[in-house]
């Protein structure tokens, strides 16, 4: 009996390998500066159970905000996600990554954190509650001394829940959270260059919405929808542009 559970496990193996799932990956860009502390109006509301494949959460932000982001990211965040962040995934597992998260908070620790993967039907729009379905499983990390970071956060091989959200389109989000007296909010976000595809059966794929890349003299919003640059003219110069 054990030699023939086996084989089977072996030909299931077999069987999967030969249909390899298409890989995903997704890239964002948080970036960080210092600040002074604000005062969010917004109110701490708790967010449904964490953790279940899939399943629609309503997240609210923490009290308390900085002004640390430039204008492409949240402005209010405390703990914020910060560099190169990026999530790859193929069929029913996959990975994230992160260059950094820090405590830009004066004092004392956070709670403990987690972080996940999270698609969502509507722009994010900080100090509102987000609505979200997981897209992946949730990675913890310890309570954060003020003005510590953890560097180069990777999930590692982690369940994916690409196929157990409804079908739609939705922006994709590098979702970090805070538990706070065994509540957890939202603390800061990444949103990623496209949006996905989701089927509701078999899983979610790269929505190519815009080819718009950032550099010194252009900006792109909303997940890259949008492209923005500027032009001046020098009127002390002779009219020189750039």
């Amino acid at each position: 009996m054990k030699n023939a559970r086996t084989a089977i496990f072996v030909a299931v193996l077999a069987a999967a390998a030969a249909v390899p799932a298409a890989a995903e990956e997704l890239r964002g860009t948080g970036r960080t500066e210092s600040g002074g502390l604000t005062a969010l109006p917004a109110r701490p509301v708790p967010s449904l159970a964490s953790g279940v494949p899939g399943g629609l959460e309503a997240a609210s932000p923490v009290a308390g905000a900085q002004a640390g982001r430039v204008a492409l990211g949240q402005p209010q965040c405390t703990i914020c996600l910060g560099g190169a962040s990026s999530v790859s995934w193929a069929g029913s597992s996959g990975s994230f990554h992160v260059d950094s998260v820090t405590n830009y908070r004066s004092s004392g620790f956070s709670g403990p954190l987690d972080l996940k993967m999270v698609v969502t039907a509507t722009q994010p729009v900080w100090g509102q509650t987000i609505n979200s379905f997981n897209l992946s499983a949730s990675v913890s990390l310890n309570a954060l001394q003020a003005s510590k970071m953890y560097t180069s956060v990777n999930s590692g091989t982690i369940a994916f829940y690409g196929n157990a959200i409804p079908a739609g389109q939705y922006f994709v989000l590098l979702f970090m959270r805070e538990n706070v007296s065994g509540t957890y909010y939202y603390v800061d976000w990444v949103q990623m260059n496209s949006k996905v595809s989701c089927d509701g059966v078999t899983g979610c794929s790269t929505v190519n919405t815009s080819t718009c890349t950032e550099d010194a003299n252009t900006m792109c919003l909303l997940g890259g929808r949008y492209r923005v640059t500027g032009r001046w003219k020098n009127q002390y110069a002779g009219g020189a542009q750039a």
